[in-house]
């Protein structure tokens, strides 16, 4: 069993890894203040805080935060980054279609949940249903074509490129939705139906599902042979970083769950007196 475990960690492409696990960290670090600085935070405000400066100052920061420019630039970077990751993860995972309808059952669930927890700021359209509508899909041209590296490869890239496209050209020209559910598909649509953009977790299918096929495509050629191109530059210091990346999924969602419950309890307890958020 030991011999075994030593194996499946020494066949990891870790700089893979190492960059999911540092953008997952990253985006943890971004929903952590997102729910300060628009959940937890306006009631904290509402009262005073309490007197406790702490508090008031986390607030600020986090709005700061959020608000700024350096979020604006680098938060969308990095959450490509993961979707782009999480494609190119593909050509390793042994079956996607589990994966990817286990984690769109679960993203339905923590959607309905989030409307009934915070409804004016629930969960449209998350990274999760992101992720797990492109696995299935890949997964569908996967099938559709037998395996065929060529011919699944050049569907891919055709589709990724095509998409970019629609979406760029939406935007550019402010072409009007078509019906109630384009709003999913990009963030033009999405601003046309709704007026703003989604307080909560919010990711358009068109430009997010060819950023992941995009990653799908380099994965199976660049990765076609699962192996590390710098396997020795993997060190003690990057191994905190690649255990994040190998659980990343575990990683996103568990600290989101914890930081609600940890900030309602810090509420009640020392702020507002009562669990309600907003």
């Amino acid at each position: 069993m030991k011999n075994n475990f030593l194996h499946k960690n020494i066949d990891r492409v870790w700089e893979i890894d190492f960059i999911r696990g540092f953008a997952v960290a990253l985006l943890v670090f971004d929903h952590l203040h997102f729910l300060i600085a628009y959940i937890f935070g306006p009631a904290w405000k509402e009262v005073g805080f309490n007197n406790i400066g702490f508090f008031k100052d986390w607030y600020i920061f986090a709005l700061n935060y959020w608000e700024g420019s350096l979020r604006h630039i680098f938060g969308p970077f990095f959450a490509s980054v993961f979707i782009f990751i999480s494609g190119l993860s593909t050509t390793f995972s042994k079956n996607n279609f589990k994966r990817g309808y286990l984690l769109l059952l679960f993203s339905f669930a923590l959607s309905i949940t989030s409307y009934y927890v915070m409804p004016d700021n629930f969960i449209h359209f998350g990274v999760l249903s992101l992720l797990s509508v492109s696995m299935l899909i890949w997964e569908f041209i996967n099938r559709l074509f037998d395996g065929n590296k060529t011919a699944i490869i050049a569907t891919n890239l055709v589709l990724s490129i095509s998409l970019f496209i629609a979406d760029y050209v939406i935007t550019i020209n402010h072409i009007p939705p078509k019906n109630s559910f384009s709003g999913v598909l990009t963030m033009e649509w999405y601003m046309n139906q709704f007026g703003f953009e989604s307080p909560g977790d919010f990711f358009p299918l068109y430009i997010n599902l060819a950023t992941f096929m995009l990653g799908a495509v380099i994965g199976n050629t660049i990765y076609s042979t699962k192996k590390s191109y710098i396997p020795k530059l993997n060190c003690f210091i990057t191994k905190p970083i690649n255990f994040l990346g190998r659980h990343s999924l575990v990683f996103y969602i568990v600290p989101q769950l914890l930081f609600m419950i940890i900030l309602a309890l810090i509420s009640k307890n020392f702020i507002t007196g009562t669990l309600v958020i907003i």
